[in-house]
């Protein structure tokens, strides 16, 4: 007989299959333990170098810049809106600019113009003087101008008006500018 057939044997399986799950069970919770304190040093480190307050600080501050160039936003979209608006209310107005320069170079020394309006192609006008003499010689003048019709048409006389208390004549007259 073979003395090489050991029917009997010293080692136990199911013991050493137990021994061996202990030690893959004891590595497992050493790396674990490994992760979870350097996963710990990291935050701890981080939060010493990076600190939450000056973050939330740093956020806060943002916004606030934020919502003042918000403001300078509208406040240029509102001013550049109007710019356009004015420059078509330009483009589309009436240049009276030379017949009125003509109608005021007409006015007599002794004469002041108390109130020049135009609207829609009418010129309304009111002036005064202590006397009357310029006042004719105003309206001779602006007759004259009517009868050319370049400057002024369909001139009407509103009235005159004799302030007492301040010894004024006050003249006040339309006329359609073509």
């Amino acid at each position: 007989m073979s003395s090489s057939i050991n029917l009997v044997s010293n080692k136990n399986v199911a013991l050493e299959r137990q021994l061996e799950r202990l030690k893959i069970v004891r590595i497992t919770a050493l790396v674990s333990l490994a992760v979870v304190l350097s996963a710990s040093i990291l935050v701890f480190v981080l939060n010493l170098t990076l600190p939450l307050g000056s973050v939330k600080k740093d956020q806060q501050m943002t916004i606030v810049n934020i919502s003042l160039q918000h403001k300078k936003l509208v406040t240029y979209t509102l001013i550049n809106d109007r710019v356009k608006n004015l420059s078509s209310v330009i483009s589309q107005r009436k240049n009276y600019v030379s017949q009125i320069d003509e109608v005021l170079g007409k006015v007599p020394k002794d004469v002041s113009v108390d109130a020049l309006e135009i609207q829609l192609g009418k010129m309304s006008m009111s002036i005064s003087a202590t006397s009357l003499v310029p006042i004719n010689k105003f309206i001779d003048d602006m007759v004259a101008l009517g009868d050319r019709g370049k400057v002024l048409k369909n001139i009407i006389i509103q009235g005159l008006s004799l302030d007492t208390s301040g010894g004024k004549y006050t003249l006040s007259m339309q006329a359609n500018i073509p």
